[in-house]
């Protein structure tokens, strides 16, 4: 029989062997994601095997082996294989505008006047607004005999006003009842779509508030989680506050005399374009409220005397605070000269690849990049239809010298949105120590001629999952 010292003995043992046992099992976190393509967005463009999260901030990133002998988690994901990123920003989407051409009626493939009509009739009996307005009218292959008019929509749609918007958005036609509404004197009933569009009308607050919901749901589909929404009018901020979404949104307040000062704390952005510009008389005044209450401002380019003025007010902005981190949104090519004063007065560009195929001859990005160093990726929705791997593919494809590649992109999308919001020191890479929130795909994002789908499979936040595809 074993005497009493030597049970005391083999008791000690077995009890130093379960403490030893806990020990080697690792240090204890919340989530563990293994066997995936993680893509830090580090200076080093490290990619590792696996990463350990602990109430939202990453613990550490590295080889599969050494995470998994190191920590042990209540949850383990394999991510098999796919490609892991930061969450993205988009940082140029017009949503109420996107919103309103989802919730209008959508002409495409309409073959004659007379399908027309009865596809403004249906739409009209299905939904009942206090006006019609459709998108993506083509005429161009019509019958010679059967070209559109207002004649027979006046006929139709005697006191309602009607707004048919023409495939390329130059030009949009309206009824004379619409034509009365805004007091347009044109017999022909074609105006010029840049000089209504601001004038067409936007549905109900809780029709647009219900397809909001649904398209930031696409958003996040997608791995999106910070959302910059441009050109809001001060209604529109007002929806937008009655918004619950699990997507971060920027609002970029359009400026005008009634917000010059204003002190919104969800409004850290102005949206400036070619008509309302601050004059002369109170730019500095602008600037100065800028300066004092941080506010960024967004300019939305389009030719190359708004470009001059808007890096004129950076230029400005930067005399008084270095870090302003202002946004110029301009699709063409860029002189060297105004590079240099971009990356002079600490400018941000942001650019909108979706179009980079049709638009390559305007604007050259790898020489931008080169520039600069810094850049935002947007996808410009409603122009993109929200794809994320859309823009990605646009701004990678292989057969066009100006093309950025997958890191470039992706820095874009992840990391610089976040340092122009000035949230570097939490998000934007994949590293020790910052928020744990990233998008696993569903395949590994790289370089196609041929555009391929690609969704996201887990959403995550601060180590939470928002999102998950199943």
């Amino acid at each position: 029989m074993m005497n009493l010292n030597s049970l005391k003995n083999t008791l000690y043992f077995i009890t130093l062997s379960i403490s030893l046992s806990g020990c080697f099992k690792g240090q204890k976190v919340d989530l563990i994601i293994h066997n995936g393509l993680i893509n830090t967005l580090n200076d080093n463009k490290e990619v590792h095997d696996a990463m350990a999260i602990k109430d939202g901030i990453i613990v550490e990133v590295g080889p599969e082996r050494q995470i998994l002998n190191k920590y042990t988690a209540n949850r383990e994901i394999d991510a098999g294989s796919r490609s892991v990123y930061p969450n993205l920003t988009d940082f140029r989407t017009d949503l109420f505008e996107g919103v309103k051409q989802q919730l209008a009626l959508d002409l495409t493939n309409t073959n004659s006047e007379e399908e027309l009509l009865v596809r403004l009739e249906k739409y009209d009996q299905r939904f009942n607004y206090n006006f019609i307005l459709a998108y993506n009218l083509d005429t161009t292959y019509w019958n010679s005999e059967s070209k559109v008019s207002n004649t027979r929509i006046n006929s139709l749609f005697p006191d309602k006003p009607v707004y048919l918007v023409f495939v390329k958005k130059k030009t949009l036609l309206l009824n004379s009842y619409a034509l009365h509404k805004h007091k347009i004197k044109n017999s022909n009933s074609l105006n010029e779509f840049n000089l209504i569009k601001n004038q067409l009308p936007y549905f109900n607050q809780k029709v647009t508030l219900k397809q909001i919901d649904k398209t930031l749901h696409t958003f996040l589909q997608y791995g999106i989680t910070n959302l910059h929404v441009a050109n809001v009018s001060n209604e529109q901020l007002k929806t937008l506050k009655k918004i619950e979404s699990k997507i971060n949104l920027y609002p970029s307040l359009r400026l005008n005399s009634e917000n010059f000062n204003i002190e919104d704390k969800l409004t850290t952005c102005f949206f400036i374009d070619s008509s309302n510009f601050p004059n002369k008389d109170n730019e500095l005044k602008f600037i100065d409220f800028c300066s004092i209450k941080n506010k960024q401002v967004y300019f939305n380019i389009q030719d190359t005397i708004q470009l001059l003025k808007a890096i004129d007010l950076c230029k400005k902005m930067n005399e008084i605070k270095k870090d302003h981190r202002w946004i110029i949104n301009y699709p063409f090519n860029l002189s060297d000269q105004n590079l240099e004063a971009i990356y002079k007065y600490g400018i941000f560009l942001s650019f909108s690849p979706s179009d980079i195929i049709q638009n390559n001859n305007n604007y050259n990005y790898s020489k931008t990049l080169q520039s600069l160093g810094l850049y935002l990726i947007s996808s410009n929705f409603p122009t993109n239809d929200l794809y994320s791997y859309e823009v990605i593919q646009n701004a990678t494809t292989p057969n066009n010298n100006n093309s950025l590649n997958i890191f470039q992109t992706m820095k874009g999308y992840c990391y610089w949105s976040t340092f122009a919001m000035f949230k570097e020191a939490n998000l934007g890479t994949l590293e020790k120590g910052k928020e744990a929130s990233f998008v696993i795909f569903e395949k590994p994002l790289k370089q196609n001629i041929q555009l391929n789908s690609n969704y996201a499979k887990y959403v995550y936040q601060k180590g939470v999952n928002i999102y998950n595809i199943d």
